[in-house]
């Protein structure tokens, strides 16, 4: 698990190292957003429903 997350930091500090791609992720920054508030609510509900 630690390597996964190792790997996918790496990937993500080169992406972001591109021009381009910070273009588009500023460009869909509220799409982003509202996907990861809607995952942290699902995960919250299964927290507490799954105890």
């Amino acid at each position: 698990m630690v390597g996964v997350v190792l790997i996918w930091n790496i990937l993500l500090v080169k992406l972001l190292a591109y021009e381009r791609i910070l273009v588009k992720i500023k460009r869909s920054a509220t799409g982003l957003y509202y996907c990861s508030a809607v995952a942290f609510i699902l995960f919250a509900v299964l927290l507490i429903t799954y105890k």
